[in-house]
């Protein structure tokens, strides 16, 4: 029969393999941040103490590898080999529901799309074999062993209950997050357009006919314009700072360099411009201190959308951060 080499794993066992290498890897996630980072940070995807990626990749290890732990080539094969692929498929899901890259190996040699990479693969690996050899048959069907019948039922409901709600609040909020980007990088597309046109205009400024003058003027009023477009197509790179001033040092560089038209077009863009720059703003300031959480737990994440936008984001949280410290 298909799959009649999996292992026949009652849901009550499940659930505490999941449990138990879901809070497991969450303590080894927070003893790394602290030895890397020097900081006690939670690290799982969840806001209780736990990471469900670890949970669900050691039971399937236990109930696809396990059958397998007295042949020691498909022992190794299998330890090789799936938890890559659950970590691959799982930053795969995450970034299509996301739009957003949660951890990323590009900058490490032999990775895969940055979602995996060799160097971890094979800690995974190790992990595995250790995992299906020494902890599983000796520490954690000991203990989950030890637990009355009737003792654990009622914990596996009571914990099922609290993963699905944390589960839910969890989900709500990135989608909330998600919404937020698309927003703000929604508004920057606008805002770089309108400064395009704002470029537009300078081109067609009438003080650059200057061919009947001397070469040396010429050149003169040339390289002004140059750098003035230049400033401009900066500040675009930069769409999220200083609005304000920008569109103040331009009009001074143009003024009574337009005509009528021109320069009604100009007022109608940097008044646009200023407009956009407040819903940006307004949106900024929807930014829960909570999403501080996700932020700390995966330090790379990063979004399709526009990075000054993301940076805009932490920046926020930071400053939300720094006002709760100041009350207390």
């Amino acid at each position: 029969m298909l799959f009649s080499f999996l292992q026949p794993i009652d849901f009550y066992h499940l659930f505490f393999y999941f449990l138990f290498y879901s809070f497991l890897g969450w303590c080894v996630e927070v003893c790394y941040s602290a030895i890397t980072k020097g900081e006690l940070i939670n690290r799982g995807f969840l806001n209780g103490p736990f990471c469900p990626v670890y949970g669900f990749g050691a039971v399937l290890l236990i109930v696809i590898i396990k059958p397998f732990q007295n042949h020691t080539i498909f022992l190794i094969i299998g330890c090789l080999f799936l938890p890559s692929f659950i970590e691959y498929i799982t930053g795969f899901i995450l970034e299509k529901l996301f739009d957003t890259t949660w951890w990323d190996y590009s900058d490490t040699k032999f990775n895969l799309k940055g979602r995996i990479c060799v160097k971890f693969s094979i800690l995974w690996f190790l992990v595995s074999l250790f995992i299906i050899l020494f902890i599983q048959p000796y520490i954690i069907d000991y203990i989950i062993n030890l637990l009355p019948i009737k003792h654990g039922f009622i914990i596996m409901y009571i914990l099922l209950v609290y993963f699905f709600i944390d589960l839910y609040i969890t989900i709500i909020s990135l989608i909330k997050l998600k919404g937020l980007f698309t927003e703000l990088n929604h508004i920057s597309s606008e805002l770089k357009i309108k400064l395009n046109t704002i470029i537009q205009i300078g081109a067609s400024i009438n003080y650059l006919d200057v061919s009947s003058a001397p070469r040396n003027i010429k050149n003169k009023v040339t390289d002004a314009f140059q750098n003035t477009t230049k400033n401009i197509n900066n500040k675009i790179e930069d769409i999220n700072y200083k609005f304000e001033n920008t569109t103040y040092n331009i009009a001074s560089k143009l003024s009574g360099k337009l005509s009528n038209d021109e320069e009604d077009i100009f007022n109608t863009v940097t008044k646009k411009i200023r407009e956009l720059k407040n819903t940006y703003d307004g949106i900024l300031n929807k930014i829960d201190v909570n999403y501080s959480r996700i932020f700390k737990a995966y330090p790379h994440l990063k979004s399709k959308y526009s990075n000054k936008t993301l940076i805009d984001i932490k920046e926020k949280i930071k400053q939300l951060n720094v006002k709760i410290k100041d009350k207390k």
